[in-house]
């Protein structure tokens, strides 16, 4: 990761302690249930973990989601490793009583939306992100996209669309693991 490299030493330890012992949880999980998409949970663990370290740490208003929905077993195992919320991986891939494969809002107060299918979460983001500034709460919006996400045509639209939008406090975050050959 490029980025430890402009870290002080104590936070790359605990970065790299962080991004260690979040992709040996998701690991163990995906080995118990005998699921998960593990090479996108694992980009999203490396891709994520500082960043929402600091939002974590820092603001209490914040709201994520996941548009390349399928990565929520790192996203279940990045929250339970940073303490943003406890026993989601417990639930992983247990229905009915549980979570399935994809990002689901009743996980956590942090999680906009269910995600699943490619290209909704960014539009999703960006309304929500739009509306927020006209309220009394001003939420920092994270969206993650992959590779291949981006190739859908409403994420081209909205980003085009925002443009026009000033002030909206979205953060879009690319998980690019090369997994989709364009």
């Amino acid at each position: 990761i490029d980025f430890i490299l402009i870290l002080r030493d104590y936070e790359k330890q605990v970065l790299q302690k962080i991004i260690k012992e979040t992709c040996l949880r998701a690991l163990e999980v995906s080995y118990k249930t005998s699921s998960g998409y593990i090479g996108g949970s694992l980009s999203l663990i490396q891709t994520l973990s500082y960043f929402l370290y600091q939002t974590s740490k820092n603001s209490k208003y914040w709201k994520i989601i996941l548009s390349k929905g399928h990565s929520s077993l790192g996203l279940y195992s990045l929250f339970e490793t940073l303490g943003i919320e406890k026993d989601l991986t417990s639930k992983y891939c247990t229905i009915p009583s549980g979570f399935h494969g994809h990002t689901c809002s009743k996980a956590s107060k942090y999680i906009l939306a269910s995600t699943g299918s490619l290209g909704h979460g960014l539009p999703i983001a960006a309304g929500f992100s739009y509306a927020s500034r006209k309220s009394a709460k001003k939420y920092k919006m994270i969206c993650i996209t992959g590779d291949g996400d981006l190739q859908e045509g409403s994420n081209l639209e909205i980003l085009h669309s925002m443009l026009k939008l000033k002030d909206c406090e979205l953060k879009i975050i690319n998980d690019d693991n090369s997994s989709v050959e364009s």
